[in-house]
């Protein structure tokens, strides 16, 4: 299975063309292959994620320390979703020289759920963003909701680890 994003430009086009070949890699799978059986799954949820959450929300992390004033480059960045009692790796990445990982495209609810009063509540898709660096404190499972047609900007201000 490869990542969902190899660079850190991503764009409706490459996650239809993720989703393309995760079902064909998925027809492929051999059901009595043990390892190709989770690959079949992961497929089958990823293909229900984008069918059931079909509008595309962009997600920025902006990695820095000091309180924000130095970028940290070569961040590492996971941004996970739980879904159907599953959790799945949705994206893999590290931050440029400016601490900052853009252009993530993920699958959000439609936007017409937040232009209601009794839905608003519930519009955005919620994931979870992981932040590891080798010198830092890791900031795990910090959640974000992602909406249909909004960037969404996470700033991430990561601790000197104590040693």
């Amino acid at each position: 299975r490869m990542n969902l994003m190899q660079s850190n430009e991503f764009t409706v086009e490459d996650f239809e063309k993720y989703i393309i070949e995760m079902r064909e890699f998925a027809k492929r799978a051999k059901p009595n292959d043990l390892s190709n059986k989770n690959v079949t799954n992961e497929s089958m949820l990823y293909e229900e994620i984008e069918k059931n959450h079909p509008g595309r929300g962009t997600l920025k992390v902006q990695v820095s320390t000091a309180q924000g004033s130095i970028p940290v480059n070569n961040a590492r960045v996971g941004v996970d979703v739980f879904y159907d009692g599953q959790r799945l790796v949705v994206y893999k990445n590290t931050t440029d020289v400016s601490g900052i990982l853009d252009g993530l495209v993920l699958p959000a609810l439609p936007k017409e759920l937040s232009e209601n009063y009794e839905t608003a509540q519930d519009s955005g898709t919620e994931y979870l963003v992981s932040v590891y660096h080798d010198t830092y404190a890791d900031k795990v499972d910090m959640p974000i909701k992602i909406y249909d047609k909004v960037e969404t900007i996470l700033p991430v201000n990561l601790l000197p680890e104590m040693r």
